[in-house]
């Protein structure tokens, strides 16, 4: 299942790069979408998107808020697990 998702972070990371302003909005939505199921995905999504291609200040908010949740997320469950071993 991992060899998939880095085969698909891959794939976004070379699309990232030569993408328009309506891909990388498209890409932040796709981001958004996936990262209840599978966190680290999204934030191989997310990650791929160069921040110069987003213009305007709601596209950029909508931007910082999904990677701040997407960080947040993977934080806390880090945080979780570390816990769980210390515990057993």
């Amino acid at each position: 299942m991992r060899g998939w998702i880095h085969a698909i972070a891959i794939c976004l990371l070379t699309l990232g790069s030569c993408t328009t302003h309506s891909d990388t909005i498209k890409l932040i939505e796709r981001a958004e979408r996936t990262m209840i199921d599978h966190p680290d995905s999204a934030l191989s999504i997310i990650n791929s998107i160069d921040p110069e291609n987003i213009h305007g200040h709601k596209d950029m908010a909508h931007y910082r808020l999904v990677l701040a949740e997407l960080n947040l997320d993977i934080n806390i469950d880090r945080i979780a697990i570390g816990k769980r071993i210390r515990v057993q």
